[in-house]
């Protein structure tokens, strides 16, 4: 193929790469390629300093308008569905306070660092077994002591929140319950619905092609 020396573009090389696509470098797909600068100081388009809605007050009553209602349809939307959500929490609670154990324990017994240990163990390097060990012995009584004081903390709280007006406590029991519920909450199951579903797509990343199955 001919090319003008006026064309920026090595045609050749692009039709090269289209018959051999083994030979061509892969691109992800939100990448900026690489194109000649051809535009002129001139060529740019400027955005207005203030947005459309705020130029009229017959569109900023527009816009004002369309806001408010939205958030009370938002707001009622998830007023109504209000027990929906509360048995959602009740129900994943069990979860987040095994979450919340499981963390703990896990945390004052440094398990976290037992990958490490099993390495050492497996290359036979006693002399850094034996530093990673004192290490863990120094984190556990440390962490130990300090889950000893949250205990008794919590025991002192339990007893207080005995001693507060019913309706007190069942806030407290029910504010106890909206946090474990949202530890214990799937990750790919949020916990509230929808209230808009808009016909927005989401743009295409190399981080979506990857999670893609």
């Amino acid at each position: 193929m001919t090319t003008d020396r006026n064309d920026p573009v090595d045609w050749d090389a692009y039709e090269s790469e289209l018959s051999n696509p083994d030979t061509a470098a892969p691109v992800l797909v939100d990448s900026t390629p690489d194109l000649p600068f051809t535009a002129g100081p001139r060529s740019e388009s400027r955005k207005p300093v203030l947005p459309g809605w705020l130029k009229s007050a017959r569109t900023f009553k527009d816009t004002a308008k369309w806001a408010a209602g939205y958030a009370w349809h938002t707001f009622a939307f998830h007023l109504v569905r209000t027990p929906v959500y509360s048995g959602k929490l009740l129900v994943r609670s069990p979860v987040g306070l095994f979450r919340l154990v499981r963390g703990g324990f896990r945390w004052g017994f440094d398990m976290e660092g037992e990958p490490v240990r099993k390495a050492a163990v497996r290359r036979e390097d006693a002399a850094e077994y034996l530093k990673l060990s004192a290490q863990r012995d120094n984190r556990v009584r440390l962490r130990v002591f300090l889950a000893m004081l949250g205990l008794v903390t919590c025991c002192c709280v339990s007893w207080w929140v005995l001693t507060i007006p019913a309706w007190q406590r069942f806030a407290l029991l029910g504010l106890a319950m909206i946090g474990l519920g949202l530890l214990g909450a799937p990750a790919d199951r949020p916990l509230l619905s929808r209230a808009v579903v808009t016909a927005r797509v989401a743009k295409l990343t190399s981080d979506v092609v990857v999670r893609a199955p």
